[in-house]
């Protein structure tokens, strides 16, 4: 499955242009590497996202093959650690 389908079917990001521009800014790593949005995934990669005031790393731990109501979009992933980031990560002061 596409890492950007994956993060949409998941509900980790509302749309799947959003993981794009994760990418673009290196915010989305996968096994330690930066990653596309159409990089494949499998069972067992480890994701690190860095949102905008927190860093989440957590282990894929299925695919689902479809669209999966809400209440079942946390068995897809296990969170390994979130933590939030103190510093503005574009720099932009507040």
């Amino acid at each position: 499955m596409r890492l950007d389908k994956y993060l949409q079917v998941t509900r980790l990001v509302k749309r799947r242009e959003f993981t794009r521009e994760l990418c673009q800014e290196g915010r989305l790593h996968l096994n330690g590497l930066p990653a596309k949005p159409a990089r494949q995934i499998k069972e067992g990669d480890h994701l690190e996202i860095g949102f905008w005031r927190r860093r989440v790393t957590l282990r894929i731990s299925g695919c689902p093959g479809g669209n999966v109501p809400r209440k079942e979009a946390h068995h897809y992933y296990e969170i390994l650690k979130s933590e939030p980031v103190e510093e503005d990560p574009f720099g932009l002061g507040e």
